[in-house]
């Protein structure tokens, strides 16, 4: 259950911790327990999209084109080893880029991994 401040209250957060926890399955066929249930999800399906998939697909679009590039310059590299010599400082700009954009998508997972690991209940 994505922890955002406005929409979940502490007894709303603690209602769905139980649930998660809980063993009973027979507890999710109750009325109110699925009026709960369709209450968050809207804002869960919010949180799950726009902070987790979308900058997943978007790490994953730009690390498929960052290896592209690699192989590309390797490419080139190979058929010409006096390319670099000409273009290494502009290569290198580009290089730190790359690396610094990919740096950050891994901390904004890590990040994310590690607030909900932080958030795990306490048995």
């Amino acid at each position: 259950m994505p922890k955002n401040g406005a929409a979940i209250n502490k007894y709303e957060l603690k209602l769905a911790t139980a649930l998660a926890n809980s063993k009973n399955l027979d507890v999710f066929q109750q009325k109110s327990v699925r009026a709960f249930i369709d209450f968050m999800w809207p804002e869960s399906r919010r949180y799950i999209t726009s902070y987790l998939f979308i900058p997943y697909l978007s790490f994953m679009i730009y690390f498929m084109v960052y290896m592209m590039v690699q192989k590309k310059l390797l490419a080139a590299e190979l058929k010409d080893p006096t390319f670099f010599q000409f273009t290494s400082s502009m290569f290198s700009i580009y290089q730190i880029l790359f690396d610094f954009i990919l740096f950050m998508g891994s901390f904004y997972f890590f990040w994310h991994d590690f607030m909900q690991i932080k958030t795990l209940p306490k048995n």
